[in-house]
């Protein structure tokens, strides 16, 4: 065995054992790829070998390590009683457990009474409190997606790195190294959110399907809300928002379907690389108000609109694949984030939110979903705002449910069908519904 081409991180030793020379670090890449000769002296071949490093969860650490005056020391100090105002303190900093951090000194004056000295840092590098976690977020226009990528939060990651926008509408994720990168670098968004006067409006480059007004003192001005005309749109700067960024290095670490299906409680977590990509592919929505449709469609209806893109110009089977990839190779999590009503009861803002949030802080305990091997519910979150457990002892709620999923295999099938098959699926992607459907009976 040998390693085609320079050894740089990586060499390969005669017996075919793959030799570090250098070392890793997960956050700044994740995975290598190297080519590998084996001959038998007449006959050789090569293959692409991928070398895909672990994480190890870092942390970043500050310890008061030391307090002093003329009268005593104190080590590791917790609460001191002290009768002088002058006071030396020491602190550690870095990475938890690491070798080099760094310590630093200074004093102060205390004030008489209550005193709280308090020293924070945060190492960008490290996993714990500010792990990277990086979400990508499928959904039609009015499905929230805009809601669950532009939330502050309160301001609650901001001493963490704060959150980082890729955009909300057209961005691709290499399927080998699970970087993004946008693909526009301006949003498209509606206008009626943003009444007159809005002060997000002056970043409005143009707009269309806006009436306009004159003011008292004759300056013409823009009639953002739906009033004269429906759907208002604007093409928007990509200053509107202070932490937008054109690509994101670190790998994917969610894939969060967003869907208006009432039989489907606000989260669930899907098993399984077929199931993952195929629920995807026959996204289940509702029609918005943000969207043109015809005289007499009905808004209540579910319809099917695979991976939240209708302007796809290629075969189905092809993102099919290539989510399939990012779940079955690079272990990507996928979840089903339902934004409507759950059999009535409105999924609230503060509950995606909250749900959102605790995925992230890596605090969401899922369990089995009733009959589904291959489903995974939380059934408590952050911010969550009432009752939305599911009763597999409703004939009613199983039903629907049922009906529900039937969509979902008939859609795949059609995909078959229709076109001579142009947007025909892999076997397994229908038979990973068809699993769920027959768990029901």
């Amino acid at each position: 065995f040998s390693l085609v081409g320079e050894p740089e991180l990586f060499d390969v030793l005669e017996d075919g054992k793959v030799k570090l020379l250098d070392s890793l670090d997960y956050e700044k890449d994740s995975v290598y790829y190297i080519t590998v000769r084996v001959t038998d002296g007449e006959f050789s071949d090569t293959a692409k070998v991928t070398v895909r490093i672990k994480n190890v969860v870092e942390y970043s650490e500050v310890k008061i390590t030391k307090a002093e005056n003329t009268d005593s020391l104190w080590k590791y100090p917790d609460t001191l009683y002290v009768n002088k105002p002058d006071l030396d303190f020491c602190w550690s900093e870095g990475i938890k457990g690491a070798s080099n951090q760094k310590e630093f000194c200074a004093d102060t004056t205390l004030t008489p009474g209550k005193t709280k000295i308090t020293r924070k840092y945060y190492d960008p590098t490290t996993d714990h409190p500010g792990k990277k976690f990086v979400a990508s977020v499928y959904g039609l226009s009015g499905s929230g997606k805009s809601t669950l990528t532009h939330a502050k939060h309160g301001g609650k990651y901001d001493a963490f790195g704060g959150i980082k926008v890729l955009h909300d509408d057209a961005f691709i994720i290499n399927s080998d190294t699970c970087a993004s990168i946008a693909l526009e670098p301006t949003y498209f968004d509606k206008t009626n959110d943003y009444p007159t006067g809005c002060p997000d409006n002056k970043y409005l480059l143009t707009v269309q399907n806006c009436s306009c007004t004159m003011d008292e003192d004759g300056k013409i001005q823009l009639v953002t809300e739906d009033i004269r005309n429906g759907n208002g749109r604007a093409i928007k700067s990509k200053l509107w928002s202070p932490n937008r960024v054109d690509k994101i290095d670190s790998p994917v670490n969610a894939i969060f379907w967003i869907m208006k299906d009432p039989t489907l409680p606000p989260i669930v977590k899907l098993k399984g690389s077929a199931l993952a990509a195929v629920m995807g592919a026959t996204l289940a929505t509702k029609t918005s108000s943000a969207e043109r449709v015809k005289a007499g469609t009905d808004m209540n209806a579910i319809r099917i609109v695979p991976y939240a893109n209708p302007f796809r110009t290629y075969p189905l089977a092809n993102d099919y694949e290539k989510f399939f990839k990012l779940v079955d190779e690079k272990n990507v999590a996928c979840y089903i984030v339902n934004t409507g009503d759950f059999m009535g009861k409105k999924c609230q803002k503060e509950d995606t939110l909250g749900i959102l949030e605790t995925i992230v802080e890596g605090k969401g305990k899922f369990e089995q979903w009733g009959p589904f091997e291959d489903i995974e519910i939380m059934n408590d979150w952050a911010g969550k705002t009432g009752d939305f457990t599911p009763d597999f002892n409703d004939a009613d709620y199983k039903a629907q449910l049922k009906a529900s999923l039937q969509t979902r295999v008939d859609a795949v099938k059609g995909f078959a069908e229709k076109k001579e098959g142009y947007d025909k699926l892999p076997d397994a992607a229908l038979a990973a519904l068809e699993k769920l459907v027959k768990a029901l009976d």
